[in-house]
C-alpha cells in the first residue's frame, strides 16, 4: 500500500544556534535551518504505515543539508528516482 503520493519528502527544521529571546529569533535566516531530503519509498520501507516522523528518526534516515545545498540534494534525488523508474533498478539508499 502506498502511503504517500509524492516521490520526495523534504522536511525543514528551524533551530537557533544560541538561545535567544523569542523576539530575537531570526526565522528568515536560512543558516538556522536544516533540511532532510528522502524518497518516500525509503520512508515507507523504514517506517511502514507510521503517520508521523520525529527529528530523531529523520536523522537516522538522512543527513541534514543546509539551505545552500538543498537544491542540489533535491536535484540529485530526482535524477536518481528518474533513473530508477527508467531502468526498473532498485536503489535502496536514495537518501544519500
Amino acid at each position: 500500500m502506498e502511503l504517500y503520493k509524492l516521490s520526495i519528502f523534504d522536511n525543514g527544521f528551524h533551530y537557533q544556534k544560541h538561545h535567544k529571546a523569542r523576539h530575537e529569533v531570526a526565522i528568515m535566516d536560512m543558516s538556522n535551518w536544516e533540511f532532510y531530503v528522502l524518497s518516500t519509498d525509503l520512508i515507507n520501507e523504514r517506517l511502514g504505515d507510521g503517520r508521523s516522523v520525529g527529528l530523531g528518526r529523520l536523522r537516522g534516515l538522512a543527513e541534514p543539508v543546509g539551505y545552500a545545498e538543498l537544491k542540489g540534494k533535491l536535484t540529485d534525488l530526482v535524477c536518481q528516482l528518474r533513473y530508477q523508474d527508467s531502468t526498473g533498478a532498485v536503489q535502496r539508499n536514495v537518501s544519500s
